[in-house]
């Protein structure tokens, strides 16, 4: 099940104690793949950044497949445009599961999501 969390819970949440970012091999390889970093790096700096600037645009709390474990989708604006996306799992650590760029459908369906919640 997936729902909207404030980005003010999350980032108290995130900010409740220093975590290492520990990076799974699926994250990399889709990260080189989809061009957020070179072939020769094992880090993704522009995720370092964006959790670090603490501004994500949108962030969706997901069921969990171990219960003492968070799992976030996180949403952060794109400079090449359109956003980000981070899959977290938060425990003791931080592990980045999956990181991709969102499609324009996907970019339309966030932007719905945003104005229902001005009404």
């Amino acid at each position: 099940m997936e729902k909207i969390i404030d980005t003010k819970e999350f980032l108290e949440l995130l900010k409740k104690r220093e975590r290492k970012i520990v990076y799974r091999k699926h994250a990399i390889k889709q990260a080189k793949e989809r061009n957020f970093i070179h072939n020769s790096m094992e880090t993704i700096p522009i995720f370092e950044s964006d959790i670090s600037r603490n501004t994500p645009y949108l962030i969706v709390e997901q069921t969990c497949e171990t219960p003492e474990h968070s799992q976030f989708k996180v949403y952060y604006n794109s400079p090449l445009g359109g956003y980000s996306v981070y899959i977290l799992i938060l425990n003791d650590e931080m592990f980045l599961r999956s990181v991709y760029r969102t499609t324009k459908n996907l970019q339309k369906k966030i932007f719905k999501i945003e104005r229902s919640k001005i009404k």
